[in-house]
């Protein structure tokens, strides 16, 4: 669930913007194993 939606975020930069405030917490250790760099830009 969090992969398929970090991806998604990632083609998607509106899109991000919402899982962003929408699912915070589910996504950052996501993002933080698979990309930590957006971690590091947000």
């Amino acid at each position: 669930m969090t992969q398929t939606t970090s991806n998604q975020a990632l083609l998607n930069p509106k899109l991000k913007s919402v899982s962003c405030e929408s699912r915070a917490g589910e996504l950052a250790p996501a993002r933080l194993f698979r990309y930590p760099r957006q971690v590091v830009v947000k």
